[in-house]
């Protein structure tokens, strides 16, 4: 697995410098609206943003007032994360860590982030009871997601992007394809209380028409 992970992080750091680029789709004033009233704490208290990449969700959970932190196993994603949240004026703490081991106390976090993230890992449920441990108790996951239909996630499997992973990789990924009923046996199974999927608002993205529309995955740690 160490292999596999080393694959994944190399292939995210080629990415890196043209990922925001790729992805400037998204309307932030209505992600900060919708990312405070999911968290719901007005401001108060640390979130952990979880393959934070380049920040996306980490600058805006600080502009809204919380204590922001964001984990990546990629150098190169940091980096511009990094000069991201010094353009934004903002605070941002950057570590390099793999998220299915965190460098972090139990009970360190009020909520808990990621962004199209859980499709990357190899252990979901390893990886979700981490992100448990580090949670307080009654705090919240919020994973936002996108998916797409069963026939586009066949024709996936047998397309070959340029930045798809090699086929031991992606094979070993057990939520890559997955439905979202299997994302939430997986929050089950990591213990999580009341997992749902919440139907987010269409102008999440500038043009909706063109897009998916994005769910919050949504867990709850037991107080």
């Amino acid at each position: 697995m160490d292999k596999f992970k080393e694959i994944i992080s190399d292939k995210w750091t080629f990415r890196a410098s043209t990922f925001d680029a790729d992805h400037a789709t998204e309307n932030l004033d209505v992600w900060r609206v919708v990312l405070e009233e999911l968290i719901g704490r007005r401001g108060k208290g640390r979130v952990l943003d979880i393959g934070t990449g380049t920040g996306f969700l980490a600058n805006m959970i600080a502009e809204i007032g919380y204590e922001s932190v964001g984990v990546d196993f990629s150098e190169g994603m940091l980096e511009i994360g990094r000069k991201n949240t010094e353009a934004r004026g903002v605070n941002v703490e950057y570590i390099l860590a793999d998220g299915e081991t965190l460098p972090f106390p139990d009970n360190s976090f009020d909520a808990l982030v990621n962004c199209r993230v859980v499709w990357t890992l190899l252990n979901p449920v390893k990886a979700f009871e981490e992100w448990k441990r580090v949670l307080k108790p009654g705090g919240v996951l919020l994973s936002f997601t996108r998916f797409s239909t069963p026939e586009e996630r066949e024709m996936w499997k047998k397309m070959k992007p340029e930045n798809q992973y090699p086929d031991e990789v992606d094979a070993a990924l057990p939520l890559k394809y997955a439905d979202l009923e299997a994302h939430l046996i997986a929050y089950q199974t990591a213990g999580f209380m009341h997992p749902s999927a919440i139907l987010l608002r269409k102008d999440l993205a500038l043009e909706p028409e063109k897009m998916h529309q994005w769910y919050a995955l949504k867990g709850i740690k037991e107080l």
